[in-house]
């Protein structure tokens, strides 16, 4: 695989043992250059130290959470898509959620993320983008290396759900510009989004985003080793996570990824801030 800056992200670990597991083998092999961590997790003790071994050549950022049932104070992510402004006690709830995840970070790896996204891409939405911001900025405004943020813009083009990348790419608008003025960086192209059905080509779809990707891409997966029943009961794409892992691993494990890190800088891959 050429040196093209291309960042394959596994997204969602300590989410339950079969990702985290799945995740790590592909931290040791090199398929993976990035993972986002759902630091909430009641497995991250265990987990947490497992992943920080692999800090010299896999960014690890925080996957902030709002939806997921890690805490009490959840949100609907419809709601969260289609309000434009949410009242003062839910905008003091997101701030706290994200000062306390980006604090839970800090305690289990000893530094502030690399990056940060959202579960559900839940950062970029409408009443949440500016809460977001204004935290990471207040927490590492003057700090000498600042994460870098996710944007979630992809080409229609290599995708089986042109609507779904649409719909992001609607959520997307402006929020590299906000970034920007608060000098954060983010990825340059974003893809991995796809229809998560098991029928799905996956191997396909993955060899056009590594090989056919702008340079400075993030390639979003979500990968995971067999999971448990119960397990399944409140994760709806296991059986794409499965897939996506067996594709990983089997087809990508003597292809490394470059060393695709830029932290001296605070910045993904290839790219500049501005």
């Amino acid at each position: 695989m050429q040196n093209n800056n291309r960042i394959l992200c596994a997204d969602d670990f300590a989410y339950t043992e079969g990702i985290s597991d799945a995740t790590l083998e592909l931290c040791q092999s090199g398929v993976i250059n990035a993972t986002s961590v759902m630091i909430e997790s009641p497995l991250i003790e265990h987990y947490a130290p497992l992943l920080a071994k692999y800090e010299r050549h896999v960014q690890i950022g925080l996957h902030f959470n709002l939806t997921e049932l890690f805490s009490k104070k959840t949100f609907s992510l419809p709601a969260l898509m289609f309000s434009l402004r949410l009242s003062a006690t839910k905008r003091k709830q997101i701030a706290e959620r994200l000062n306390q995840q980006l604090d839970q970070f800090e305690t289990h790896f000893g530094k502030p993320p690399d990056f940060i996204d959202g579960h559900q891409h839940v950062h970029i939405m409408p009443g949440v983008r500016k809460i977001f911001l204004r935290i990471i900025d207040q927490r590492y405004r003057t700090t000498a290396v600042k994460p870098w943020i996710r944007q979630v813009s992809s080409s229609l083009k290599q995708t089986d759900t042109p609507f779904k990348v649409a719909i992001l790419n609607l959520f997307n608008l402006g929020f590299r510009t906000q970034c920007r003025k608060y000098n954060f960086s983010c990825n340059e192209m974003f893809a991995g989004v796809y229809s998560l059905a098991p029928t799905t080509a996956y191997k396909t779809l993955l060899y056009a985003w590594l090989h056919r990707s702008p340079k400075n891409t993030l390639i979003m997966c979500h990968p995971s080793m067999e999971i448990p029943m119960h397990t399944q009961d409140t994760d709806t794409i296991v059986k794409a996570r499965l897939q996506e892992y067996n594709v990983l691993r089997h087809l990508l494990r003597t292809r490394r990824l470059p060393e695709n890190r830029n932290r001296s800088e605070g910045q993904p891959p290839g790219t500049s801030s501005t």
